[in-house]
């Protein structure tokens, strides 16, 4: 859904010699592999704490490398030129900390890029249940799904510098953007908190409705605001 917005960002960055990029959070590894491709750093890592996202990836894409690790503490890896975060911060408490944390992981004149959430504008009614459940969800778990205003604090911290700080406005077709919601459902569908929100009958209901988007094609059923930002320490 992101892939095009997500290129482009990372091709801004001066990659001549990187030898060290880590994709924070890679999930499947899409994200890693879309790193891969556009900085061809000497080695890029892909980095989740979800050992079963982690084996996915290995099997999806043999040729790049994967390690389950908890992005929150110290990691076992030398210095990166390049950390990578998509829609990452958005589920992890104290954002800004996590920022300085990472920053601390970066090789002299390393650089951190990073893409959040500013804000969702549904443009089709049958988004806006499930849009208003993703929130409700991130929030109930410790996150913050709109992120990105929070990151607007990161020029404040002093060890920090923020040389990039731009809003993408990015509408995916509605094909993808329903496919994706549908996804999501289906793994959120044993969530506590989702089973208390609705019941296994409104569930299958917004399902349905959920699903009805994919056939959309290329008509948007929502507008994302993503904040890129690209950061580095300061070097007194």
């Amino acid at each position: 859904m992101f892939g095009e917005s997500s290129r482009e960002f990372v091709s801004t960055y001066p990659n001549r010699g990187t030898k060290l990029a880590l994709d924070l959070g890679c999930g499947p590894g899409h994200t890693t592999r879309l790193l891969a491709e556009s900085l061809r750093a000497q080695r890029t890592v892909g980095v989740d704490q979800s050992e079963v996202y982690v084996q996915n990836a290995r099997a999806r894409y043999p040729n790049l490398e994967f390690q389950s690790l908890d992005v929150t503490r110290e990691m076992p890896l030398p210095p990166a030129n390049v950390i990578y975060a998509r829609f990452l911060l958005s589920h992890l408490p104290d954002p800004l900390e996590q920022v300085v944390h990472w920053s601390r992981h970066l090789a002299r004149a390393g650089v951190a890029l990073l893409e959040e959430t500013q804000s969702i504008e549904p443009l089709d009614q049958g988004s806006r249940p499930y849009l208003e459940l993703q929130k409700s969800l991130v929030d109930h778990h410790g996150g913050t799904l709109f992120v990105g205003p929070v990151l607007e604090q990161l020029s404040e911290i002093a060890e920090l510098e923020v040389f990039h700080d731009e809003i993408q406005s990015v509408t995916p077709p509605g094909r993808l953007a329903g496919r994706s919601f549908s996804l999501n459902l289906q793994a959120w569908s044993d969530d506590a908190f989702v089973r208390q929100l609705h019941s296994p009958r409104e569930l299958d209901r917004l399902k349905d409705r959920v699903h009805a988007l994919t056939s959309y094609g290329a008509s948007p059923v929502a507008r994302w605001s993503i904040r890129q930002i690209m950061i580095r320490r300061r070097i007194n």
